[in-house]
């Protein structure tokens, strides 16, 4: 019981770790191709400052899109993830533990 818990807690700490530094990665990202498109815009709209206007504006309509879908985009499968490794129900994760090769079933491989 005490080393499925400790395992369900790594699993779950382990995917938060990879998720913190994939948004890191991901928001350096986006801040640099945010900047490229201001300077690709700015020669088309006329000013620097009307390019900045308009990539931001893109951002706070992103952001109220998100908060508008939140329970849809993060909440709800969020909580199905969690739902699934504390209560057990292995459906919803998939294959997430190894399957001993001797009683590998058809349709596993296909995924490889």
């Amino acid at each position: 019981m005490q080393l499925d818990v400790v395992s369900k807690l790594t699993l779950v700490l382990t995917l938060l770790v990879v998720a913190l530094v994939l948004i890191g990665v991901v928001s350096i990202v986006v801040l640099l191709l945010s900047f490229a498109l201001v300077f690709a815009l700015a020669p088309i709209v006329g000013s620097l400052v009307t390019s900045c206007c308009l990539v931001a504006g893109g951002f706070v309509l992103l952001s109220v899109l998100l908060v508008l879908f939140r329970r849809t985009l993060l909440i709800n499968p969020i909580a199905r993830f969690l739902s699934s490794i504390f209560l057990g129900d292995d459906s919803e994760t998939g294959d997430l533990t190894e399957v001993p090769q001797g009683k590998q079933s058809a349709h596993t491989s296909e995924y490889y």
